[in-house]
């Protein structure tokens, strides 16, 4: 039985970011001190796109030398690899 064939999916266009949503999201997770969360941020804030890091430092929301701050909180790497809270 022929059938028809299988459509490839492809993404033809860029998705567009929802730089309000992840500024809430860091947000949200300092303010409920959520580790997993901050975890997760300060390990992949180096990946994020040149919009999403300027648009969280107009918030001020900072990365710098390995150390995620917002507001007096900050999160520093451990020594072996992990994330050190001091709130």
């Amino acid at each position: 039985m022929a059938g028809r064939p299988l459509k490839k999916l492809t993404q033809n266009k860029k998705s567009s970011i929802d730089l309000a949503d992840a500024v809430s999201r860091v947000k949200l997770a300092f303010d409920t001190n959520d580790k997993f969360n901050l975890e997760i941020w300060g390990r992949l804030f180096y990946k994020f796109p040149k919009v999403v890091k300027a648009a969280m430092k107009r918030e001020g929301i900072s990365y710098i030398d390995g150390v995620l701050s917002y507001d007096q909180k900050m999160v520093q790497p451990k020594r072996g690899g992990g994330v050190l809270f001091n709130f």
